[in-house]
């Protein structure tokens, strides 16, 4: 089974790094560029400027009982790296910044796909 339909990927930490060095000059002023306008709500955040259409949306994450957090408050997306069943990028609404933190690969956090070349 794969996250993404025939002819589209997990995006790479680089293909994410090339995200943000296009949307800004750094992470903290790209990622307003990358949010949607609305959903960033909790935890006193506000929702970003969405200049490319990218539209992310703090999905939050979810665990294999059936538990969701944080939906509202962080988005968490699956990219693959050297070790794949591990890393994940993460964005919230208080620092503004992606980062690339890790994760077990049973949670449940958000994809979005790259077409492929």
């Amino acid at each position: 089974m794969t996250a993404c339909p025939n002819g589209w990927h997990l995006p790479s930490d680089g293909e994410w790094k090339s995200l943000v060095n296009f949307a800004g000059y750094d992470c903290y002023e790209a990622t307003p560029q990358l949010m949607a306008r609305n959903g960033w709500g909790k935890n006193g955040g506000n929702g970003g400027e969405d200049t490319y259409g990218f539209s992310a949306l703090p999905g939050g994450f979810g665990s294999l009982d059936g538990r969701f957090g944080d939906v509202g408050a962080y988005g968490l997306w699956w990219i693959v790296a050297k070790d794949a069943d591990r890393a994940y990028k993460f964005m919230d609404n208080r620092n503004a910044c992606v980062f690339m933190t890790f994760g077990i690969k049973p949670d449940l956090y958000s994809v979005r796909c790259v077409k492929d070349d």
